[in-house]
Protein backbone atom coordinates (compact mmCIF):
# COMPACT_ATOMS: atom_id res chain seq x y z
CA UNK A 1 0.00 0.00 0.00
CA UNK A 2 1.70 3.22 -0.85
CA UNK A 3 2.23 6.37 1.51
CA UNK A 4 -0.90 7.88 0.48
CA UNK A 5 -3.24 4.97 0.97
CA UNK A 6 -1.64 4.72 4.35
CA UNK A 7 -2.37 8.65 4.78
CA UNK A 8 -5.88 8.24 3.88
CA UNK A 9 -6.07 4.68 6.12
CA UNK A 10 -5.05 6.44 9.09
CA UNK A 11 -7.87 9.72 8.44
CA UNK A 12 -10.55 7.39 7.92
CA UNK A 13 -9.51 5.35 10.94
CA UNK A 14 -9.50 8.21 13.08
CA UNK A 15 -12.64 9.74 11.79
CA UNK A 16 -14.70 6.83 12.53
CA UNK A 17 -13.21 6.62 16.19
CA UNK A 18 -13.74 10.26 16.71
CA UNK A 19 -17.55 9.46 15.61
CA UNK A 20 -17.79 6.32 17.67
CA UNK A 21 -16.77 8.50 20.44
CA UNK A 22 -19.16 11.11 20.01
CA UNK A 23 -22.20 8.56 20.18
CA UNK A 24 -21.06 7.26 23.06
CA UNK A 25 -20.81 10.71 24.85
CA UNK A 26 -24.07 11.26 23.18
CA UNK A 27 -23.15 14.37 21.41
CA UNK A 28 -23.57 15.00 18.09
CA UNK A 29 -21.04 15.32 15.24
CA UNK A 30 -20.64 19.06 13.61
CA UNK A 31 -20.07 18.30 10.08
CA UNK A 32 -17.48 20.09 8.11
CA UNK A 33 -19.66 23.15 7.17
CA UNK A 34 -20.43 23.82 10.56
CA UNK A 35 -24.02 22.10 10.28
CA UNK A 36 -25.50 20.23 13.31
CA UNK A 37 -27.97 18.54 10.73
CA UNK A 38 -28.56 14.72 11.03
CA UNK A 39 -27.37 12.87 8.38
CA UNK A 40 -29.21 10.51 5.72
CA UNK A 41 -29.22 6.89 7.70
CA UNK A 42 -26.54 4.32 6.34
CA UNK A 43 -27.55 0.69 6.73
CA UNK A 44 -24.90 -1.69 7.70
CA UNK A 45 -22.20 0.63 5.93
CA UNK A 46 -23.86 -0.37 3.00
CA UNK A 47 -27.20 1.41 1.77
CA UNK A 48 -28.43 4.89 2.22
CA UNK A 49 -32.16 4.96 2.17
CA UNK A 50 -34.71 7.89 0.49
CA UNK A 51 -38.23 7.94 0.18
CA UNK A 52 -41.51 9.47 -1.85
CA UNK A 53 -44.17 10.18 0.10
CA UNK A 54 -47.55 10.28 -1.32
CA UNK A 55 -50.32 12.35 -0.11
CA UNK A 56 -53.80 11.42 -0.83
CA UNK A 57 -56.39 13.61 -1.66
CA UNK A 58 -59.91 12.89 -0.56
CA UNK A 59 -58.49 9.75 1.32
CA UNK A 60 -58.10 8.41 -1.98
CA UNK A 61 -54.71 5.86 -1.40
CA UNK A 62 -52.95 4.87 -4.52
CA UNK A 63 -52.49 0.63 -5.40
CA UNK A 64 -49.94 -0.60 -3.29
CA UNK A 65 -48.17 -2.23 -6.55
CA UNK A 66 -47.49 1.20 -7.76
CA UNK A 67 -43.86 1.71 -8.09
CA UNK A 68 -41.50 5.00 -8.57
CA UNK A 69 -38.18 5.05 -10.57
CA UNK A 70 -35.11 6.47 -9.78
CA UNK A 71 -31.52 6.71 -11.32
CA UNK A 72 -28.13 7.27 -9.40
CA UNK A 73 -25.30 8.46 -11.56
CA UNK A 74 -21.98 10.13 -10.83
CA UNK A 75 -22.08 13.76 -9.51
CA UNK A 76 -19.67 16.62 -10.30
CA UNK A 77 -16.61 17.56 -8.75
CA UNK A 78 -14.98 21.31 -8.38
CA UNK A 79 -11.82 21.28 -10.24
CA UNK A 80 -8.30 21.53 -8.74
CA UNK A 81 -9.30 20.25 -5.10
CA UNK A 82 -6.56 20.12 -2.51
CA UNK A 83 -5.45 15.69 -1.53
CA UNK A 84 -6.36 14.62 1.39
CA UNK A 85 -9.09 15.03 3.81
CA UNK A 86 -12.26 16.36 2.14
CA UNK A 87 -11.24 15.74 -1.51
CA UNK A 88 -14.08 14.85 -3.75
CA UNK A 89 -14.39 12.59 -6.06
CA UNK A 90 -17.04 11.35 -9.09
CA UNK A 91 -19.21 8.63 -7.78
CA UNK A 92 -18.68 4.99 -8.72
CA UNK A 93 -21.49 3.37 -10.01
CA UNK A 94 -19.64 -0.10 -10.81
CA UNK A 95 -21.18 -3.31 -9.49
CA UNK A 96 -24.78 -1.20 -8.46
CA UNK A 97 -27.92 -0.75 -10.00
CA UNK A 98 -28.04 2.69 -11.60
CA UNK A 99 -31.86 2.12 -11.66
CA UNK A 100 -34.04 2.29 -8.79
CA UNK A 101 -37.52 1.48 -7.39
CA UNK A 102 -39.40 2.60 -4.66
CA UNK A 103 -42.25 0.33 -3.24
CA UNK A 104 -44.47 0.72 -1.07
CA UNK A 105 -46.66 -1.12 1.75
CA UNK A 106 -49.50 1.44 2.58
CA UNK A 107 -49.78 3.45 -0.78
CA UNK A 108 -48.52 6.43 0.98
CA UNK A 109 -44.84 5.87 1.92
CA UNK A 110 -42.92 5.02 -1.27
CA UNK A 111 -38.79 3.65 -0.20
CA UNK A 112 -35.88 2.64 -1.97
CA UNK A 113 -32.13 2.39 -1.00
CA UNK A 114 -29.25 3.53 -2.77
CA UNK A 115 -27.00 0.18 -2.68
CA UNK A 116 -23.25 0.90 -2.38
CA UNK A 117 -22.64 -3.19 -1.29
CA UNK A 118 -21.06 -4.19 -4.99
CA UNK A 119 -18.90 -1.23 -5.72
CA UNK A 120 -15.81 -1.27 -5.61
CA UNK A 121 -14.15 1.72 -4.34
CA UNK A 122 -10.33 2.08 -5.20
CA UNK A 123 -9.64 4.31 -2.51
CA UNK A 124 -11.49 5.83 0.92
CA UNK A 125 -12.78 9.30 0.24
CA UNK A 126 -15.95 11.38 -0.49
CA UNK A 127 -17.76 10.64 -3.32
CA UNK A 128 -20.23 12.63 -5.03
CA UNK A 129 -23.62 11.15 -6.55
CA UNK A 130 -26.74 12.58 -8.02
CA UNK A 131 -29.94 10.80 -7.20
CA UNK A 132 -33.09 11.61 -9.75
CA UNK A 133 -36.78 10.88 -9.93
CA UNK A 134 -36.80 8.79 -13.49
CA UNK A 135 -40.19 10.81 -14.70
CA UNK A 136 -42.75 11.70 -13.33
CA UNK A 137 -45.41 9.14 -12.80
CA UNK A 138 -48.39 11.59 -13.80
CA UNK A 139 -52.05 9.06 -14.06
CA UNK A 140 -53.10 10.95 -10.46
CA UNK A 141 -49.95 11.34 -8.97
CA UNK A 142 -49.47 15.17 -9.59
CA UNK A 143 -45.88 16.51 -8.95
CA UNK A 144 -45.44 20.43 -8.46
CA UNK A 145 -41.40 20.17 -8.68
CA UNK A 146 -40.53 19.40 -12.54
CA UNK A 147 -36.96 17.89 -11.45
CA UNK A 148 -36.27 16.84 -8.59
CA UNK A 149 -32.31 16.24 -7.40
CA UNK A 150 -30.65 15.17 -4.65
CA UNK A 151 -27.04 15.59 -4.45
CA UNK A 152 -25.83 12.45 -2.24
CA UNK A 153 -21.67 12.37 -0.88
CA UNK A 154 -20.80 9.21 1.03
CA UNK A 155 -17.69 9.14 2.95
CA UNK A 156 -15.90 5.91 2.32
CA UNK A 157 -13.37 4.34 4.92
CA UNK A 158 -11.12 1.32 5.03
CA UNK A 159 -13.12 -1.61 5.84
CA UNK A 160 -12.34 -4.36 7.97
CA UNK A 161 -10.40 -6.50 5.67
CA UNK A 162 -7.57 -4.75 3.43
CA UNK A 163 -8.58 -3.96 0.12
CA UNK A 164 -12.20 -3.45 0.93
CA UNK A 165 -14.03 -0.37 1.91
CA UNK A 166 -17.92 0.58 3.47
CA UNK A 167 -19.44 3.28 3.12
CA UNK A 168 -18.92 5.49 7.02
CA UNK A 169 -21.85 8.16 6.72
CA UNK A 170 -23.71 10.22 3.71
CA UNK A 171 -24.86 14.27 3.53
CA UNK A 172 -27.58 15.14 0.89
CA UNK A 173 -28.80 18.55 -0.88
CA UNK A 174 -31.74 19.03 -2.30
CA UNK A 175 -31.46 20.98 -5.61
CA UNK A 176 -28.06 22.60 -4.39
CA UNK A 177 -29.51 23.86 -1.20
CA UNK A 178 -28.64 23.40 2.55
CA UNK A 179 -28.06 19.41 3.83
CA UNK A 180 -30.87 17.99 4.56
CA UNK A 181 -31.72 15.64 7.07
CA UNK A 182 -33.10 12.67 5.02
CA UNK A 183 -33.65 12.44 1.35
CA UNK A 184 -37.31 13.08 0.60
CA UNK A 185 -39.63 13.28 -2.67
CA UNK A 186 -43.11 13.94 -2.79
CA UNK A 187 -46.24 14.03 -4.58
CA UNK A 188 -50.25 13.99 -4.38
CA UNK A 189 -52.62 11.38 -6.01
CA UNK A 190 -55.15 12.79 -6.91
CA UNK A 191 -57.50 10.06 -9.55
CA UNK A 192 -60.66 11.17 -11.14
CA UNK A 193 -64.25 10.30 -10.44
CA UNK A 194 -67.26 9.13 -12.52
CA UNK A 195 -70.91 10.97 -11.83
CA UNK A 196 -73.36 8.15 -12.70
CA UNK A 197 -77.25 10.11 -12.60
CA UNK A 198 -80.13 8.05 -13.30
CA UNK A 199 -82.99 10.56 -15.48
CA UNK A 200 -86.53 9.79 -16.74
CA UNK A 201 -88.59 10.87 -19.10
CA UNK A 202 -92.17 10.53 -20.95
CA UNK A 203 -95.88 11.39 -19.98
CA UNK A 204 -96.28 7.98 -18.15
CA UNK A 205 -93.13 8.67 -16.70
CA UNK A 206 -93.02 7.99 -12.74
CA UNK A 207 -90.31 8.46 -9.73
CA UNK A 208 -91.77 5.77 -8.04
CA UNK A 209 -91.24 3.46 -10.62
CA UNK A 210 -87.55 3.35 -8.97
CA UNK A 211 -85.29 2.14 -7.87
CA UNK A 212 -83.30 1.10 -11.02
CA UNK A 213 -80.95 -1.39 -11.03
CA UNK A 214 -77.42 -0.87 -12.26
CA UNK A 215 -73.90 -3.08 -12.41
CA UNK A 216 -70.70 -1.33 -12.78
CA UNK A 217 -67.79 -3.38 -13.50
CA UNK A 218 -63.78 -1.39 -12.90
CA UNK A 219 -61.15 -3.50 -14.44
CA UNK A 220 -58.16 -2.83 -12.02
CA UNK A 221 -55.50 -4.38 -13.99
CA UNK A 222 -52.25 -5.31 -12.52
CA UNK A 223 -52.85 -2.57 -9.42
CA UNK A 224 -55.70 -3.26 -6.84
CA UNK A 225 -56.19 0.59 -6.21
CA UNK A 226 -58.45 2.43 -3.61
CA UNK A 227 -61.28 2.70 -5.13
CA UNK A 228 -64.76 4.40 -3.25
CA UNK A 229 -68.18 4.72 -3.86
CA UNK A 230 -70.85 7.28 -2.41
CA UNK A 231 -74.08 6.17 -0.46
CA UNK A 232 -77.52 5.84 -2.23
CA UNK A 233 -80.93 6.07 -1.24
CA UNK A 234 -81.17 2.39 -1.02
CA UNK A 235 -78.08 2.02 1.34
CA UNK A 236 -76.80 -1.07 -0.71
CA UNK A 237 -74.31 -1.34 -2.76
CA UNK A 238 -72.98 -5.12 -3.59
CA UNK A 239 -69.13 -5.22 -4.06
CA UNK A 240 -67.99 -8.86 -5.33
CA UNK A 241 -64.21 -9.91 -7.37
CA UNK A 242 -64.06 -10.89 -10.91
CA UNK A 243 -61.02 -12.79 -10.77
CA UNK A 244 -60.52 -14.30 -13.53
CA UNK A 245 -61.05 -10.52 -15.55
CA UNK A 246 -59.53 -9.25 -12.16
CA UNK A 247 -62.10 -6.60 -11.96
CA UNK A 248 -64.34 -5.64 -9.34
CA UNK A 249 -68.20 -5.98 -10.14
CA UNK A 250 -70.35 -3.37 -7.71
CA UNK A 251 -74.47 -3.88 -8.15
CA UNK A 252 -76.66 -0.83 -7.23
CA UNK A 253 -79.70 0.96 -7.24
CA UNK A 254 -80.78 4.87 -8.48
CA UNK A 255 -83.67 6.46 -7.71
CA UNK A 256 -85.03 8.67 -10.31
CA UNK A 257 -83.07 12.23 -10.07
CA UNK A 258 -80.50 9.98 -7.84
CA UNK A 259 -76.89 9.99 -8.88
CA UNK A 260 -73.45 7.98 -7.37
CA UNK A 261 -70.10 8.96 -7.07
CA UNK A 262 -67.47 6.77 -7.84
CA UNK A 263 -63.87 7.82 -6.74
CA UNK A 264 -60.47 6.24 -7.51
CA UNK A 265 -60.27 5.74 -11.18
CA UNK A 266 -57.14 6.84 -13.38
CA UNK A 267 -56.75 6.07 -17.16
CA UNK A 268 -55.82 2.58 -16.12
CA UNK A 269 -59.12 1.78 -14.90
CA UNK A 270 -61.43 0.79 -18.06
CA UNK A 271 -65.24 0.30 -16.73
CA UNK A 272 -68.48 -1.04 -18.23
CA UNK A 273 -71.66 0.16 -16.86
CA UNK A 274 -74.87 -1.55 -17.65
CA UNK A 275 -78.45 -0.60 -16.18
CA UNK A 276 -79.58 -4.25 -15.45
CA UNK A 277 -83.48 -3.38 -14.94
CA UNK A 278 -85.35 -0.53 -16.29
CA UNK A 279 -88.31 -1.52 -15.10
CA UNK A 280 -90.28 -1.34 -18.27
CA UNK A 281 -88.27 2.24 -19.30
CA UNK A 282 -86.58 2.25 -23.00
CA UNK A 283 -82.85 3.64 -22.26
CA UNK A 284 -82.37 6.78 -24.68
CA UNK A 285 -78.47 6.79 -23.27
CA UNK A 286 -76.67 6.76 -26.82
CA UNK A 287 -78.60 3.85 -28.63
CA UNK A 288 -76.35 1.65 -26.24
CA UNK A 289 -79.54 0.00 -25.13
CA UNK A 290 -78.42 0.03 -21.18
CA UNK A 291 -74.14 -0.69 -21.43
CA UNK A 292 -71.93 2.04 -21.59
CA UNK A 293 -68.02 1.37 -21.76
CA UNK A 294 -64.86 3.75 -21.28
CA UNK A 295 -62.19 4.91 -19.27
CA UNK A 296 -61.21 8.50 -17.51
CA UNK A 297 -58.62 10.45 -19.10
CA UNK A 298 -55.69 12.27 -18.07
CA UNK A 299 -56.54 16.52 -18.05
CA UNK A 300 -55.04 18.39 -21.41
CA UNK A 301 -52.12 20.17 -19.06
CA UNK A 302 -50.10 17.07 -18.50
CA UNK A 303 -50.32 18.26 -15.12
CA UNK A 304 -50.93 14.21 -14.25
CA UNK A 305 -54.21 15.03 -13.05
CA UNK A 306 -57.31 12.68 -14.11
CA UNK A 307 -60.16 14.36 -15.65
CA UNK A 308 -63.59 13.84 -13.82
CA UNK A 309 -66.44 11.95 -16.18
CA UNK A 310 -70.56 11.56 -16.05
CA UNK A 311 -73.07 9.32 -17.15
CA UNK A 312 -76.32 9.94 -17.13
CA UNK A 313 -79.02 7.29 -17.95
CA UNK A 314 -82.40 9.03 -18.99
CA UNK A 315 -85.26 6.26 -19.01
CA UNK A 316 -88.01 6.88 -20.96
CA UNK A 317 -91.91 5.20 -20.98
CA UNK A 318 -94.56 6.71 -23.27
CA UNK A 319 -97.85 5.41 -24.24
CA UNK A 320 -101.10 6.72 -26.28
CA UNK A 321 -103.76 8.68 -24.39
CA UNK A 322 -107.11 8.54 -25.09
CA UNK A 323 -108.67 11.21 -26.07
CA UNK A 324 -112.12 10.37 -24.61
CA UNK A 325 -115.50 9.24 -25.42
CA UNK A 326 -117.04 12.81 -26.45
CA UNK A 327 -114.11 13.07 -28.89
CA UNK A 328 -114.99 8.61 -30.24
CA UNK A 329 -118.64 9.13 -30.10
CA UNK A 330 -118.60 12.36 -32.18
CA UNK A 331 -119.14 10.91 -35.60
CA UNK A 332 -121.81 8.82 -34.98
CA UNK A 333 -123.47 12.03 -33.19
CA UNK A 334 -122.99 13.67 -35.87
CA UNK A 335 -124.77 11.31 -38.38
CA UNK A 336 -127.89 11.23 -35.94
CA UNK A 337 -128.03 14.92 -35.96
CA UNK A 338 -127.90 14.76 -39.47
CA UNK A 339 -130.49 12.52 -39.68
CA UNK A 340 -133.02 14.13 -37.74
CA UNK A 341 -132.91 16.92 -39.38
CA UNK A 342 -134.16 15.14 -42.41
CA UNK A 343 -136.65 13.94 -40.72
CA UNK A 344 -137.62 17.17 -39.36
CA UNK A 345 -137.59 18.41 -42.97
CA UNK A 346 -139.77 15.66 -44.18
CA UNK A 347 -142.68 15.60 -41.54
CA UNK A 348 -142.82 19.71 -42.12
CA UNK A 349 -143.45 19.22 -45.68
CA UNK A 350 -146.09 16.37 -45.43
CA UNK A 351 -148.16 18.86 -43.03
CA UNK A 352 -148.12 21.31 -45.24
CA UNK A 353 -149.58 19.19 -48.29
Amino acid sequence: MNMNMKYYGKLSAAAAAGLMALGTLGASPVFADGETTPPPTVNNGQTVPFTKTVTAVDGIKPSTDETFEFTIAPGEVAENQAAGPGEEFAGITDGMNTTITATTEDGEKFTGNIDFSGVKFSHPGIYVYTLTETSKKGNGFTDPNETEQYIVKVTVVNGETDGTYQVLHATANKDGSAKVEAIAFDAQYDPGMLTITKKIDGNQAYAGDGPFQFELRVAVGDKDGDIQLSETKTGEIVKSKDEENNSYVYTFWLEADEKLEVKGLDSDNTYTLTETNAKGYDNTKNGTEGVVEGRLSPTADNSGAIDNATITYTNKKEGVVPTGIIMTAAPYAGLVGLGGLFAGLFFRRKRED
